[in-house]
């Protein structure tokens, strides 16, 4: 199967990777001697990458593949992860995955990353480069190597999101697209996602379901359909939803634990 997927990345221009087809900068990720010096960093990286959406990719500068991404836009995930290479940053897992990651493989990098708009493309892609190079990242995470081909399956017939048992602290800001796509993923094509100013809201035929509010810190979903009250969830009587003029929506989740909101959703989807 590995090589169906070159072959199509090839004919998509996104194999192999290099300059011939990417964009690359080199970056030294490790802690910068002062503030002053971290704000140039980033401003370098804005200037470099721009606000292009698409998937990017860290080599090592022994040629090793290190990590494969995506990003709307990618500075967004590349700025993090430069700042992850020296401190926790908010967003990451309770386990603070990314920031010991991108600290234990600190140092001159590479960084490639290629323009593609579609969400849906993004994905599809994102987890066949995975598969293909099969970055360090999958090594060090070693949840995820065991899910990656499922999750790929499933991206391109009908989406679905593997779950686990673990608690996970999520916040909105620095994990936005990982959120929107695993409950892009619950709900499956027949919801669409519209973005705006206050956050993202899914749309399907018979009107909204939910929307992911816009908050930097923590996670908060509003529901257009009943679910059941689990920690975190606050159920609005007729009265205060018409004060907080919230429509038809009752049920709000706040918290930062994506596999209650995972649950959440898939409820709504039923109760649709």
């Amino acid at each position: 199967m590995k090589d169906k997927y070159i072959e199509w990345l090839k004919e998509l221009g996104f194999y192999p990777v290099n300059e011939q087809l990417w964009n690359k900068i080199e970056l030294n990720h490790r802690k910068p001697e002062n503030d002053l010096h971290r704000k140039k960093t980033e401003a370098f990286l804005k200037k470099s990458i721009g606000t292009q959406n698409g998937l990017y990719v860290y080599e090592s500068l022994e040629k090793k593949i290190l990590y494969v991404g995506k990003g709307k836009p990618i500075i967004n995930r590349v700025i993090s992860h430069y700042r992850e290479s020296f401190k926790p940053v908010s967003g990451d897992t309770k386990d603070k995955r990314w920031h010991r990651f991108f600290k234990t493989n600190s140092g001159t990098v590479r960084v490639y990353w290629k323009e593609l708009e579609g969400e849906s493309e993004r994905k599809v892609v994102e987890k066949m480069l995975d598969i293909i190079l099969n970055p360090k990242f999958n090594e060090f995470d070693s949840k995820y190597q065991s899910k990656v081909e499922i999750e790929l399956t499933h991206a391109v017939a009908t989406p679905k999101v593997e779950l686990d048992n673990e608690s996970i602290d999520y916040s909105f800001g620095d994990h936005r697209e990982e959120i929107i796509n695993k409950i892009g993923c619950k709900l499956g094509s027949i919801f669409t996602p519209k973005y705006n100013k206050t956050g993202v809201t899914f749309v399907g035929s018979k009107g909204r379901i939910l929307k992911v509010v816009k908050r930097k810190k923590n996670l908060e979903v509003e529901f257009n359909v009943p679910v059941t009250k689990l920690p975190g969830v606050i159920i609005l009587n007729d009265k205060e939803a018409i004060e907080k003029k919230m429509g038809t929506c009752r049920w709000i989740y706040k918290g930062d634990n994506l596999h209650i909101v995972l649950k959440l959703v898939e409820e709504a989807k039923n109760n649709y």
